[in-house]
């Protein structure tokens, strides 16, 4: 939807020790674009994002975890022409049932 000429994805993830999991990734879209109304094309420019994240299982049905983005506050648009959101984190638990 954005038009981006150039994605790269890449994530990893690991497991020190047994009931933990530690995430990392990095996402880039370049040369990202849309149509204005009047059919012109709009540059949005370049999504930079990393990303990092930690799942540590408490039991086989609890599990707490964090999550950021936007490590880097790197600023881009959405496809509305608004300012994307910078660093975002995200901490919670899950129950598995």
């Amino acid at each position: 939807a954005d038009r981006a000429k150039r994605v790269i994805d890449v994530s990893f993830s690991i497991t020190p020790i047994r009931p933990l999991d530690i995430n990392i990734g990095w996402e880039y879209r370049g040369d990202r674009a849309t149509l204005t109304p009047a059919t012109l094309l709009r540059s949005l420019g370049s999504v930079n994002n990393l990303k990092a994240g930690a799942l540590y299982r408490i039991t086989p049905q609890w599990s707490a975890f964090i999550t950021g983005e936007n490590l880097l506050n790197r600023h881009a648009y959405l496809i509305g022409g608004m300012p994307a959101q910078g660093i975002t984190g995200l901490v919670g638990a899950t129950y598995k049932f």
